[in-house]
């Protein structure tokens, strides 16, 4: 009986520890400007999705002044910065902003690069909703992503999980 529960208890903590590896590395990734246009270098301002694949933020009541600031990954300096013209990482340069008079200032980011627009209204932070389209018929078939990151951490786990059994298996013997 003990040996079916120390079996038992293994693999739930393997299964556990994959689950948890697999989660974080196939977790979507985050967005957020960083720098002097929204306060300071400790403070992130978390980028909304809007559905077309573009991240974009509203920074209100921005002063005149002149701004430095990045896009950063997951809040994280060591996983990617982008700048105007794209990849910023490893001491790549801010992008400096001019602001002539007191605005709303939005950040875009495209997934490669960021661009940044004045303007006296704030934009919708919320994703609009698409239109459908009235000439095309409704799909018939659920439409999915692809499915390989998670049919790989299934296959990762089932086979954790095996290695643990036959592990377990010989130790008994």
């Amino acid at each position: 009986m003990r040996k079916i529960f120390k079996k038992i208890a293994a693999f739930v903590a393997t299964a556990a520890m994959v689950t948890t590896i697999c989660g974080t590395v196939l977790a979507d990734d985050t967005y957020s400007v960083i720098g002097t246009i929204n306060g300071n270098w400790d403070t992130d301002t978390d980028l909304v999705a809007q559905g077309d694949g573009t991240y974009s933020v509203v920074i209100e009541d921005v002063e005149p002044g002149s701004y430095e600031f990045k896009v950063r990954t997951n809040h994280a300096w060591d996983i990617g910065e982008y700048n105007l013209e794209g990849d910023a990482s490893s001491g790549g340069a801010n992008i400096v902003w001019e602001v002539t008079e007191k605005c709303n200032v939005t950040v875009t980011f495209d997934g490669e690069k960021v661009t940044v627009v004045n303007g006296t209204a704030a934009a919708p932070a919320e994703p609009a909703a698409p239109a459908e389209p009235a000439d095309e018929p409704a799909p018939t078939a659920p439409q999915t992503g692809d499915a390989t990151p998670v049919a790989a951490a299934v296959v990762a786990m089932l086979a954790m999980g095996c290695a643990v059994l036959v592990l377990n298996a010989k130790k008994a013997r």
